[in-house]
Order: structure tokens, then C-alpha cells, then sequence
């Protein structure tokens, strides 16, 4: 890929916290990958920063931060503590996915074909 969540969300912020090369992290409740789309309201992140040589200096000029790209958009940006970080990690673990696919075959399906399907797990 040419960009990733971390990277979009990092072009968008960095320079209202200026912190050093290599220096910021995404820790997002989950797989973040720039090629899926994620429905609803997204997923809670953190984005943390080392070493910042500015910061915020108040609760306003958080929310009022966008972070907008091609590719990512987030809201509600607000200021957490290290709580939040364990609830993150927390809903990380907990967070049961399902996946459903759409299959084409250029041969018929047969229910034999179905119940052979049906019976694979762990994938």
C-alpha cells in the first residue's frame, strides 16, 4: 500500500504536536487496514505521541482538530488518560468478528458442495 491509517492520521495531526520522526503510534481497538472500509462510527483508537515539542493547550482545540484524508476520517478526538488505553485493549479482545463472502463457480453447487463448505473452520 502506498499509505496506512497510522500514516494518514499522522499527516493530519503532526504538526500540532511536532513530535519527532517515527515517534507516533496507532493503537486501535482492532486490525486497522486502509483497504477495508469500516462501517458505522469506526473504532476507538489511540494515537499516541513521544516526546511532542507542543501540545494542545486546551480541551477546545482537540475536538476542533480534523483529521480528514482520501482515505481517513476521524471524530470526537478527545484527550485520554492510561484508563482508556487498558479499556482499549480491553474491547480489543473482547470483540467477536464475522465474515460473510459471496462465491461464484463456474460449476453447478451442490448441497454436498454446501455441507463440504459449511464444515471447514478455522480459516
Amino acid at each position: 500500500m502506498i499509505t496506512s491509517v497510522q500514516d494518514e492520521i499522522a499527516k493530519c495531526v503532526q504538526s500540532h504536536f511536532a513530535p519527532a520522526e517515527g515517534e507516533m503510534f496507532l493503537h486501535a481497538a482492532g486490525r486497522e487496514d486502509i483497504d477495508v472500509r469500516m462501517l458505522g462510527r469506526g473504532r476507538p483508537f489511540i494515537f499516541e505521541f513521544m516526546n511532542p515539542k507542543k501540545a494542545l493547550s486546551c480541551k477546545n482545540n482537540i475536538e476542533s482538530l480534523k483529521v480528514t484524508s482520501p482515505y481517513v476520517s476521524c471524530i470526537d478526538l478527545k484527550i485520554v488518560d492510561k484508563a482508556f488505553f487498558e479499556h482499549l485493549k480491553e474491547i480489543e479482545q473482547s470483540k467477536a468478528k464475522s465474515y460473510a463472502a459471496v462465491v461464484y463457480s463456474k460449476q453447478p453447487f451442490t448441497q454436498d458442495d454446501a455441507l463440504k463448505l459449511n464444515g471447514i473452520t478455522d480459516i
